[in-house]
């Protein structure tokens, strides 16, 4: 982790100006806001509880419409929609990764 010490003068202890406004300082997690942490954990949870409990066969995702909404499915759109759901929820882990991995990675060439 990268320490803020500031020394007297009002320089950081790489040497930069404290008081100086050319770029933002990082958001470190120490940082974030709870807002922030909430959405980011949301964003790992849903997709991740969608694949564990994604029905494996189309009837089931069919009749999983029908309970929730009332409107019922052929198995053909059910297909097409385990298949739409399954592809949308790795694509949103796979983001998700992709930036915590470059979040890592910048805070450890900061």
């Amino acid at each position: 982790m990268i320490s803020h010490h500031v020394e007297g003068r009002g320089n950081c202890c790489c040497g930069a100006n404290a008081a100086s406004t050319d770029s933002p300082a990082p958001l470190h997690r120490e940082n974030a806001s709870l807002g922030r942490r909430v959405v980011e954990l949301a964003g790992w949870l849903i997709p991740g509880t969608l694949l564990a409990f994604f029905p494996k066969c189309p009837l089931c995702v069919a009749g999983y419409v029908a309970l929730a909404t009332g409107l019922g499915l052929s198995l053909t759109v059910a297909t097409y929609l385990r298949w739409t759901l399954l592809a949308l929820c790795l694509a949103s882990l796979a983001f998700m990764a992709m930036r915590f991995v470059t979040r890592r990675l910048r805070l450890r060439t900061a």
